[in-house]
């Protein structure tokens, strides 16, 4: 078995790359797989310029990023909300990459392995074991994006410990189709 047999890479480029992204991974049959950057919270309906996951789904999309730090600090996404695209996602076969992680105040405050067990609660709250299939489940330290400030190896760790420490105890946990990953800057 090669060792590329246990690599998926997934690319996420912005909406508009998408069609002409999937014609050049199929042209010269990539095994790369697209993600979204973003999708509605909501199944249909006359929401401006949302994308739904179901025109994912029909766009034949894998993932689909949900809780990136850009969407949580600049445009107030909420836990809640989070949890209504995570679910979106999985009623489209979509695998969900859920983002988390503690901006700079809470990393500073020593309160953040709560505030991030209170995210990673809040955003997962309600997910079937009947449904889950697949999730990726991302550490972006909100503080170590773009400040000059990285994480070191011990902050990654210690922090997807804990993590999986939470989620292994959730009903939809599968070791073999939840994986964790940092998704920070890194120097």
């Amino acid at each position: 078995e090669n060792i590329e047999d246990n690599i998926e890479i997934v690319l996420a480029p912005s909406f508009t790359s998408i069609r002409s992204m999937q014609t050049v991974i199929s042209s010269d049959k990539l095994k790369i797989k697209l993600s979204s950057q973003n999708v509605s919270q909501f199944v249909n309906g006359p929401y401006t310029g949302e994308v739904s996951a179901t025109q994912l789904n029909k766009l034949e999309i894998g993932y689909g990023i949900v809780g990136h730090s850009e969407r949580r600090s600049l445009l107030n996404e909420v836990d809640s909300v989070i949890n209504e695209k995570i679910n979106r996602l999985i009623e489209s076969d979509i695998v969900p990459v859920f983002c988390f992680g503690e901006p700079i105040e809470e990393r500073k405050s020593d309160n953040y392995l709560s505030f991030i067990e209170n995210q990673i609660n809040e955003g997962l709250k309600g997910l079937r074991k009947d449904k889950v299939k697949k999730l990726v489940v991302a550490y972006e330290p909100i503080w170590a994006i773009g400040t000059g400030e990285v994480a070191s190896l011990e902050n990654i760790i210690e922090v997807i410990d804990y993590v999986k420490n939470i989620i292994i105890k959730k009903p939809f946990f599968d070791e073999d189709n939840i994986k964790f990953i940092y998704g920070g800057s890194v120097s």
